[in-house]
């Protein structure tokens, strides 16, 4: 049925609005990149603490994740499909 909004297209076009942040923004919170990630933000925390992810300390407490490690991180994973490469212009 055209028109009719379901589920799939709205998490679709959920992941498109969060992969378009990896293009917009060179920072993440910690927040953001679970979220894209489907992962807790712990998880985040801890794979900056073992290198899996880069990021950085703005001040105490608050932690910045480096987009370009994210959609690295995600490129790895890929199965089945060539991900996507993102072009800075």
């Amino acid at each position: 049925m055209v028109g009719t909004i379901t589920q799939e297209s709205i998490r679709e076009g959920l992941l498109m609005d969060e992969l378009a942040l990896l293009e917009q923004k060179n920072l993440l919170r910690v927040e953001e990149a679970a979220r894209i990630l489907n992962v807790s933000r712990w998880t985040v925390y801890r794979w900056v603490e073992t290198g899996r992810l880069s990021g950085t300390r703005l001040s105490a407490g608050s932690l910045r994740i480096f987009s370009h490690t994210v959609a690295a991180l995600i490129a790895h994973h890929c199965v089945g499909s060539t991900p996507v490469s993102r072009s800075r212009t």
